[in-house]
């Protein structure tokens, strides 16, 4: 590999594709030189009660909930959300793209959560991914 091949692979984003319908399961990347995509980003705040333990938990999801972006936080929000049976926000705000796969992972957080004893409030704000239909 020459220096100039390195250089584009360090400055290129890759996105995964899949190839045609014979082979559906066969994906490969696509690496666009120049292209920087946000993938996405996770963090949480809690409430605390006066002797210290955990009143709420507000976990904030920021930037793109697609394939790629739910690869870096997916297991980040299963622990922040579904281990203990707290009341959960879930602050959508910042999201600029939700995937089928980001909204997978959300509900499966919420199930586990259910489960456990706990509720999940999602917060989308004045967001403009997220229309009504009359």
């Amino acid at each position: 590999m020459t220096s100039l091949d390195r250089n584009v692979l360090h400055n290129t984003t890759q996105s995964p594709t899949c190839r045609s319908a014979a082979q559906p399961r066969s994906c490969h990347l696509v690496q666009f030189p120049g292209v920087m995509m946000q993938t996405a980003s996770i963090r949480s705040d809690d409430v605390l009660e006066a002797d210290g333990s955990i009143k709420l938990r507000k976990v904030v999801l920021a930037d793109r909930l697609d394939m790629l972006g739910m690869e870096d936080i997916a297991l980040k929000l299963t622990s922040l959300t579904a281990i203990k049976p707290l009341p959960v926000i879930l602050d959508l705000r910042d999201v600029s793209f939700l995937a089928s796969i980001g909204i997978r992972n959300i509900i499966s957080s919420a199930r586990a959560l259910d489960q456990k004893g706990g509720r999940m409030v999602i917060l989308l704000g004045n967001n403009e991914l997220v229309k009504a239909s009359a």
